[in-house]
Parts: C-alpha cells; sequence; structure tokens
C-alpha cells in the first residue's frame, strides 16, 4: 500500500513536470514592468543593449519576410499583358474595317503551372516556415542563455565585492597596527623578530587585497561587457 502511494506522488510529480512550460515573455520583463528587482533590471539592460539579440531578432524577422514571400510566390506562375497603343487608347475605328481586329484584346492574362510546381511550391513554403521557427527558437535560447549570463555574473560580481570590502578591512586594521609596530621597532619597545613577524602579514594582508581586489574589478568588466553600461550608471 505504502509502496503504492509513493509511485502514485511520483507520478503525480512527473505529469504536472512536464504540464509546466516556460513563458519566454517573462524570461526579459518589459520595460515598463514595475518594482522589479536589480537583477531584473540587469537583465534587461542586457538584452536591450547586447547586439547579439538584435541580430537574432532582425534574423528571426526575415526569416518571416522569407515565409511571406514563399507563400506568395504561386502568384509568379499568373501573367498579366495589356496593349497600349492609338487603338487601345482612341478606340476601333469601325469604319475602318482593317482595324476590326488589330491590337485586340487589350488585356491578356495566362497562368501557367508546371507539375513540379505542385511539389516544390508547398515544400518552399514549409522550409520557410521550418526555418522561421527555428529563428524563434533559437530567439528563445538566448533569451536563457543571456538572462543565465547575466545572473551569473552579478552574482560574481557582489561575491568578489563583498570578499574584497572584508579583505579590505583586514588590512586597513593590519596597517594600522603595522604602523604602531613600526613606531615601537623605531623606539626600542619591540624586538626585530617582532617586527618582521608584524610585517609578514602586513605583506600577506596587502597581497590579499591586491588579489580581492583584481577579482572584484574583473568581475565588474566581465558584467559591464553584457551590459553595455557602465555599472555607476546603472545602480
Amino acid at each position: 500500500m505504502k509502496s503504492s502511494l509513493l509511485f502514485l506522488l511520483a507520478l503525480i510529480v512527473v505529469i504536472t513536470s512536464y504540464g509546466q512550460s516556460v513563458d519566454y515573455n517573462k524570461i526579459i520583463l518589459p520595460d515598463n514592468a514595475k518594482d522589479i528587482s536589480i537583477e531584473e533590471r540587469l537583465v534587461q539592460i542586457a538584452w536591450k543593449n547586447n547586439p547579439t539579440t538584435a541580430m537574432a531578432a532582425n534574423n528571426v524577422q526575415s526569416d518571416l519576410y522569407r515565409l511571406r514571400k514563399s507563400q506568395w510566390s504561386v502568384l509568379d506562375h499568373l501573367r498579366f499583358q495589356g496593349n497600349l497603343n492609338e487603338f487601345t487608347i482612341k478606340g476601333r475605328d469601325t469604319s475602318d474595317p482593317t482595324n476590326m481586329a488589330n491590337f485586340f484584346p487589350r488585356y491578356n492574362i495566362s497562368l501557367n503551372f508546371t507539375l513540379g510546381d505542385f511539389v516544390t511550391t508547398p515544400l518552399d513554403n514549409k522550409i520557410a516556415r521550418k526555418s522561421y521557427e527555428n529563428e524563434g527558437e533559437s530567439l528563445k535560447q538566448l533569451k536563457l542563455q543571456l538572462r543565465a549570463d547575466v545572473l551569473r555574473r552579478y552574482l560574481h560580481y557582489k561575491t568578489a565585492r563583498e570578499l574584497f570590502e572584508i579583505q579590505k578591512g583586514y588590512f586597513d586594521d593590519l596597517s594600522a597596527k603595522f604602523d604602531l609596530d613600526k613606531r615601537k621597532f623605531n623606539n626600542g619597545e619591540i624586538t626585530l623578530n617582532e617586527f618582521n613577524t608584524s610585517k609578514d602579514r602586513f605583506d600577506n594582508q596587502q597581497i590579499k587585497k591586491i588579489t580581492t581586489n583584481e577579482s572584484y574589478q574583473q568581475s565588474k568588466l566581465d558584467l559591464e561587457e553584457l551590459l553595455g553600461l557602465k555599472l555607476e550608471e546603472i545602480l
């Protein structure tokens, strides 16, 4: 009984998960969205300023035009021809029997198909439609990738910034202590060994400060690469 219940619950979870679909209109929130987090705002900016997204949108639009062109290609088989001359403009002179059959009719319409057209035209339309759909799917994939990249880089930026601030606090405290130890050493209040120990600690903290600052600045540049703007202009 217990195993049957567990199986039923697992089946419900599987069915529910398969029933869920991604709303790609919410992957990148619209510009008029209000009360959004800084993360969502950064995603918006990256999507708006990234040239790759513009190219992807243009590819979708171009394939839509190709699809429409393919759908209307059937009109290529329709021919329309008009005769324009003094007789079609002024009309026939019925008193002159030699003009009775000349330059008429004024318009000619023809429709020409080959047997292959009945196969290739629908296939061309299907190919154009699939290409259009594929570009649409590529645009969706780009939305997912860009969102993940922005959120990942912003998380890295925040972590690197916090680590740098912590390390800077350690360094500032140790720097004050090292300045005090230098005065003590100059005054003969501590030994050379004690001074060297203090200096080693100071140098190690300085190295860590430089390293964490480099990581912090690099993470900032990585995020700004996607945003196309400096963080100071946004935050």
